[in-house]
């Protein structure tokens, strides 16, 4: 099949990925940009122009792009990352002009922040399909609420870029750690890190220094800081030089499971993971993977993993043949929604 791809294409994300698989799977894909068009005008007015609900002229600009791309590519499949700023006249001018299904997969909670627009809530009933991995009874309920016409469900997963590595003893110096997390603050998982740090365990953050500052507990974490975010080769190096990684879910965001709990055990490193009914139905508690409901749980798990070094490397490769045997792959992912809307398009 042709699939116009529509997203947001910037240094480390996943987006990069996820066009790669589509591709590997067999279909001809036509790529389209969006992140060029939020440059526009530069950080500061963007945010200002976000702050002040005034319409950003890129966006109609790339709005017209992405229905001339759409017109000129004649796709059987319109799959659009998010697309906060596409709007549903786009959305309706594109089924004017082509037979094109049109896709929205998400990521993350719309409902909330600045992922929350007038243009992708009115947009919501133009969409063939919704893709989300978000199962919280209530964010299902509001896409129905917008004019969802239908939705599916499935699991984040991993790419083949995660697996077991040999880090050289230069890479060794500056990746080794007990405990590692890899990704963006939030107020909990802060918590939970300090309480670690205070505990006497050695600890490596990475991620955007500029988000984790805004912490009230970075004082104590500032010192097991690494000061810059790793992506893909750097992240799997960051994963495989921890005896520990650990797995922290977004709440707000409605997160049950999310990306790092395919990713993490797939890199053959012991996960430690949020006790969810997604984690204890794709993992073996203490078997394949490790999960805390609170601190001290989380503190004790892993004092007890890193001074029992035979069964926390007997988890860690069970997480990963786990992850491997029962294909926990973002392939696998997308073949389960490339056969819904064929199902959708006969």
């Amino acid at each position: 099949m042709k699939i116009l791809y529509i997203a947001r294409f910037l240094h480390g994300c996943a987006e990069t990925y996820r066009a790669k698989t589509l591709k590997e799977l067999g279909n001809e894909l036509v790529t389209f940009n969006m992140y060029k068009y939020e440059k526009f005008g530069g950080r500061y007015i963007n945010w200002m122009l976000r702050k002040t609900h005034l319409s950003n002229p890129s966006h109609y600009l790339m709005n017209k792009h992405i229905l001339q791309a759409a017109i000129n590519s004649k796709p059987d499949i319109i799959w659009i990352d998010k697309g906060v700023h596409v709007k549903p006249s786009t959305l309706k001018m594109i089924k004017a002009n082509t037979n094109a299904f049109i896709l929205s997969e998400i990521p993350d909670n719309m409902f909330i922040g600045s992922h929350r627009t007038k243009h992708y809530l009115s947009s919501i009933p133009e969409y063939d399909l919704i893709v989300t991995d978000r199962k919280k009874d209530d964010i299902l309920e509001n896409y129905y609420k917008y004019g969802a016409k239908e939705l599916f469900i499935v699991h984040k997963g991993f790419y083949p870029i995660h697996h077991p590595i040999e880090l050289t003893p230069k890479e060794k110096e500056e990746y080794q750690t007990d405990v590692v997390f890899c990704g963006t603050p939030a107020e909990a998982r802060a918590n939970s890190l300090a309480y670690l740090a205070q505990n006497g365990i050695n600890i490596k953050i990475w991620g955007d220094l500029r988000y984790w500052k805004r912490m009230k507990s970075y004082p104590v974490l500032e010192q097991f800081h690494t000061k810059k975010a790793v992506w893909w080769e750097d992240y799997v190096k960051a994963v495989n030089g921890a005896k520990i990684a650990l797995c922290f879910l977004k709440h707000i965001s409605g997160d049950y499971s999310t990306q790092r709990s395919f990713e993490l055990p797939a890199c053959g490193t012991l996960t430690i993971a949020e006790r969810t009914e997604d984690h204890t139905n794709l993992f073996e508690e203490d078997k394949e993977m490790v999960f805390f409901e609170n601190d001290h749980e989380l503190l004790e798990k892993v004092q007890f993993y890193l001074s029992h070094p035979e069964e926390r490397q007997q988890i860690a490769k069970a997480g990963r043949q786990k992850s491997v045997i029962s294909d926990y792959t973002q392939a696998r992912r997308y073949r389960e929604v490339l056969k819904k809307v064929n199902t959708l398009r006969n």
